[in-house]
């Protein structure tokens, strides 16, 4: 299994078509400089929990009390679907979201029908954070002045 350095994903070599590296190897999403952004839907990682969607949320759009909460510099605030909680994380603890991500199969245990309410949340507000992306992109093309024509 080939785990990437600076966040947690991990990945069998054979599905990425490479080599086992000797030493040090990161993801694209490292490389390529990728970190979460706010309103980034993304799965989060908290000691013996689950994997869970959350999203990124700005200081200042937190309760007072999260936002009083002892945290280190480079970590940054996120919203638990689900079970509704915040809390402070840093990026060696999530991984994005990716449209249609599922999670494991549950068995309707009481964790498994939170769970699941929480993926439909998630599923339900990236859906609605892609479309005011796509949106804001349309009206910025529209605003663009048209294309530079040389004229003689």
């Amino acid at each position: 299994l080939l785990c990437c350095e600076s966040c947690p994903a991990a990945f069998h070599p054979d599905c990425l078509n490479i080599e086992m590296p000797d030493g040090s190897w990161y993801c694209n999403d490292c490389k390529n400089g990728k970190k979460p952004q706010y309103h980034d839907i993304i799965w989060v990682k908290l000691g013996n929990y689950r994997w869970w969607p959350a999203e990124v949320c700005h200081p200042k759009d937190i309760p007072p009390n999260i936002q009083k909460m002892k945290h280190d510099i480079g970590e940054f605030p996120v919203f638990f679907f689900g079970s509704k909680d915040y809390y402070w994380t840093h990026r060696r603890r999530v991984f994005p979201y990716i449209e249609g991500d599922r999670g494991n199969k549950d068995h309707g245990n009481g964790i498994g029908k939170v769970f699941r309410s929480a993926l439909e949340e998630a599923n339900a507000r990236f859906q609605e954070i892609k479309r005011q992306r796509e949106t804001r992109k349309e009206q910025e093309n529209e605003r663009r002045p048209p294309p530079y024509q040389f004229m003689k």
